[in-house]
């Protein structure tokens, strides 16, 4: 229709037929419907979301936070094992984000520590330059943590507002910052991280050995059976580092890599899930 009514604009310019009061509303109507449709043309079409970019930035985001998760492990468990944990005597969200600085801080936080039973009990010897070295491994570790925090619920607000998540992401996304507050409790009280520990192992082991098992009877896709044969693999790993940090008398690297390793068994975990999800049923 805008074809032939420009077809038409045109051959009344050109032998001046255009007077009648008709033919000049025509004329009229043919520029308006040419201009219209030229600039609709120029206009962008509106980018629904979430949509394939959105779902790469983030799954970048994810990926960037499981980073920072495994690093709090790994530092988590090195403070540990340097028997670090219990040098910052007081928990305060924001008011100990700064060290102390001066002597005279230093010589009051020192007065802190000599006040609980781990320095009158094991570290009556400790100087003050060595309860700097355990005090930084602790100030560290929670601000890698606070780190976490920040990195994951700041841009969840922003990509929740921007309509990054679809309705299921969402229902993901709310339970993964109830993890985090967990977390933040369980920061709180230390006492929380003296749980049983043998039990759920062998339980574990038990039930992943099963799944192998299992899984060699079933006709599953290729990646699948190496999702499973990977995290059967690394259970037993597991096991071979678990016991050899306890026969080594836990020496420092080879408890932080049977820490880390955990880590690396909870991903194979996933993977088998995302691979089963994948198998008709």
């Amino acid at each position: 229709d805008g074809i032939m009514q420009l077809t038409f604009v045109t051959r009344c310019r050109n032998k001046k037929l255009c007077r009648t009061p008709l033919r000049q509303w025509l004329l009229q109507r043919g520029q308006n419907t040419v201009v219209a449709e030229s600039g609709a043309a120029r206009t962008p079409t509106a980018v629904s979301v979430p949509n394939a970019a959105t779902d790469r930035t983030v799954g970048r985001w994810l990926v960037g936070c499981s980073g920072l998760v495994l690093g709090a492990v790994v530092l988590g468990g090195v403070t540990r094992l340097t028997e670090s944990g219990l040098s910052m005597v007081d928990w305060h969200l924001v008011k100990e984000m700064k060290p102390p600085r001066s002597q005279a801080e230093w010589e009051a936080e020192f007065s802190k520590y000599q006040q609980f039973p781990e320095f009158k009990i094991m570290n009556r010897d400790m100087t003050l330059t060595e309860f700097k070295f355990i005090f930084y491994m602790e100030w560290g570790h929670r601000m890698w943590g606070r780190l976490v925090g920040l990195a994951y619920i700041l841009p969840t607000v922003y990509f929740w507002k921007k309509g990054y998540f679809n309705r299921s992401m969402k229902t993901r996304v709310l339970g993964l910052c109830g993890f985090v507050f967990f977390q933040v409790l369980l920061l709180i009280n230390t006492l929380t991280n003296s749980l049983p520990y043998i039990t759920p192992a062998i339980g574990s082991l038990a039930a992943i050995s099963g799944l192998y098992l299992f899984s060699r009877r079933l006709h599953l896709p290729r990646r699948a059976k190496i999702a499973i044969t990977c995290l059967t693999a690394m259970a037993y790993t597991q096991v071979v580092l678990g016991i050899s940090t306890l026969l080594l008398y836990v020496p420092t690297p080879l408890a932080a890599t049977h820490q880390s390793g955990s880590v690396a068994l909870l991903t194979f975990a996933i993977w088998v899930l995302a691979e089963l999800r994948k198998v008709a049923k």
